[in-house]
Formats: structure tokens, sequence, C-alpha cells
């Protein structure tokens, strides 16, 4: 369920990452990356993006988790599930890190696109 609230944010006006983001930093801070989401289609992408991995993340671990529960045995399932949730969870971060651009990037364009 979370999954899919997730990943349909990506395709709303504003996508979560976003919206996390602008609720962790404050002030001058917010308003600089409304600028930035505003001026930089590069930006926009890349947390739009960054919001459909962790939606499809969470998506494939409720899957796999009900798919597991109905075809393995009940003793398996909490362990096997816990220790895929931890898989995709680290797998989701590594790419999340290997594919982040530090927001000075951003700043330092002198030439913004819509």
């Amino acid at each position: 369920m979370v999954g899919g609230w997730v990943l349909g944010s990506g395709f709303t006006r504003r996508p979560l990452a976003f919206q996390l983001g602008q609720r962790l930093r404050g002030g001058e801070a917010a308003r600089a990356r409304s600028r930035t989401w505003r001026d930089h289609a590069e930006f926009r992408l890349s947390l739009r993006v960054l919001t459909l991995l962790w939606g499809a993340e969470q998506l494939l671990d409720g899957g796999l988790g009900i798919r597991a529960a109905l075809t393995l045995l009940t003793d398996i399932v909490p362990l096997l599930a816990r220790v895929q949730s931890l898989l995709l969870l680290a797998l989701a971060t590594a790419v999340t890190a290997a594919g982040s651009v530090p927001a000075t990037a951003f700043r330092c364009s002198a030439t913004p696109s819509g």
C-alpha cells in the first residue's frame, strides 16, 4: 500500500522525494530548493526517478512478502521477509547513493532549464 502511494506520487506535481526534502529543511533552504525545482529539469527528473525507485522497492517488497506467505512454510516466512526487506532496502539505498547528484551542482549551473 505504501509502495503504491509513493510510486503514485512520482506522477504528481511534486513527488514525495521533493516533499520530504522540503519538510526536512525549512526557511531559506526550502525556498532555495523550490527555486531549484522550478529552474532545473534535471533536478526534477532525478527526484521523480528517486521517488519511483523507492515506490517500486516498496511494492516489490510487499509483493514478494505476500508470495512468500502464500507459498512457503509459516516458520520460514518471518525470517525470509526480514532478510528480503533488508536486502531490497540496501539495494535501493546503493542505487540512490550511486545516482545522487550534489545539490551544489544545480546551484552552480549558469543556464537554468525549464
